[in-house]
């Protein structure tokens, strides 16, 4: 059975790739609304491209389409506010079919800020312990990025009709989350 498949925020298409293997039947748009990523995108994916379609754009104000059955984003939604997840999450639900799933894989605060501190406080030692400067990459963080709590998002995915809303992975200030259209 094919499938259509939105991959939000495609990057270098890692979702994308994955998809496309697993699901000989699934047809698939990257978006995305950097050019450079997207090439490098076509590139990683030349194998499957009679099912890859490329769309340039900014998610959170233009139209990617509609009749999806899955749609994936992998680390791009923190990059908008509260309102505007809230703007996208409807955006996503109406375009998606009864039985869609969504799945977010995202950087998130926690529930608390004591808990967003002492999730951000392990994430940098982590990052230290890499031999990488967690000075620089947290300092990039708090400049590029507007993750909210997963509580915040499963209840906005919920009042824009999602079904199911709920988290189901999450570590330190990283999580996998999102819902079902309802049938």
């Amino acid at each position: 059975m094919a499938i259509k498949v939105l991959d939000l925020g495609a990057g270098t298409g890692i979702l994308s790739a994955m998809i496309l293997q697993a699901f000989p039947q699934a047809k698939v748009t990257a978006f995305d609304m950097a050019e450079n990523m997207l090439k490098v995108c076509q590139t990683n994916l030349s194998a499957f491209q009679e099912r890859l379609t490329l769309q340039q754009g900014n998610f959170a104000e233009d139209d990617f389409g509609s009749g999806y059955d899955l749609v994936v984003s992998g680390l791009a939604i923190h990059h908008l506010d509260g309102e505007q997840k809230k703007q996208l999450f409807h955006k996503l639900f109406h375009s998606m079919n009864a039985g869609g799933i969504l799945l977010i894989r995202d950087i998130v605060t926690g529930a608390t800020p004591k808990l967003t501190e002492q999730y951000e406080h392990l994430w940098r030692q982590y990052i230290k312990a890499n031999g990488e400067d967690d000075a620089a990459c947290f300092n990039s963080y708090l400049k590029e990025d507007i993750p909210s709590s997963v509580e915040e998002q499963t209840k906005w995915l919920a009042e824009a009709g999602f079904a199911d809303a709920a988290c189901h992975w999450r570590y330190l200030n990283f999580a996998i989350f999102g819902g079902i259209v309802p049938m």
